[in-house]
């Protein structure tokens, strides 16, 4: 655990807003959906796992997403690829599980990784674009799920119109080169945008 809290600026969804909280002297930006309500101690127990027992400090951390039920939501959380079972199991102790990418409806953020890589690209991964980002940083750097920390997100909130399907078929096909999705994650998302359904 940290021995001092960072500082941390709360970010509501948007690549403005993202600039703007960029531009203040936070240490890491927690990146949550428009209409986002955490629950008590989200985002301490997002902070208390920066830096867990005997495994590498955290660049990104993605909290669970839950709808008004309880009912998890998809934030585009993939696991990351096998790990050894020491470290499986130190983490798991923690109630962590190291992730390979995260969408940012309730996810923290190291200032600093947005130096080394940039802004999400929105214009040209759409809604896609958090998921791109974070699975470009975590290639090289840690990233964990804290279930225990959990944000709501309202039905109609999560489910809002971000675009028509033609614009998101166009941001899915641009991202099949960027090995962000498995095979299976990239078939799951092209049939859903064929479909017109919003990426969720």
């Amino acid at each position: 655990m940290t021995s001092a809290a960072p500082r941390v600026v709360s970010v509501h969804d948007g690549s403005e807003a993202l600039a703007q909280a960029l531009a203040s002297e936070a240490e890491w930006l927690w990146v949550l959906a428009e209409g986002a309500r955490p629950r008590h101690n989200a985002l301490e127990r997002l902070v208390a796992a920066i830096e867990p027992e005997d495994a590498a400090p955290a660049t990104v951390l993605a909290g669970l997403l839950v709808d008004e039920h309880g009912e998890a939501l998809d934030d585009r959380i993939q696991a990351a690829p096998r790990i050894d079972s020491d470290a499986a199991v130190r983490l798991v102790g923690q109630q962590l599980l190291p992730i390979r990418s995260a969408g940012f409806a309730h996810c923290l953020v190291a200032r600093a990784a947005f130096s080394r890589h940039g802004l999400p690209d929105v214009r040209r991964f759409g809604p896609f674009a958090a998921q791109e980002w974070t699975a470009r940083v975590l290639r090289s750097e840690p990233g964990y799920l804290v279930p225990a920390s959990v944000v709501v997100l309202p039905t109609l909130a999560e489910r809002a119109d971000r675009g028509t399907p033609l614009l998101h078929l166009v941001a899915a096909m641009r991202m099949l080169p960027t090995g962000t999705w498995s095979r299976g994650d990239a078939a799951c998302t092209i049939w859903r945008a064929l479909a017109g359904r919003h990426p969720s």
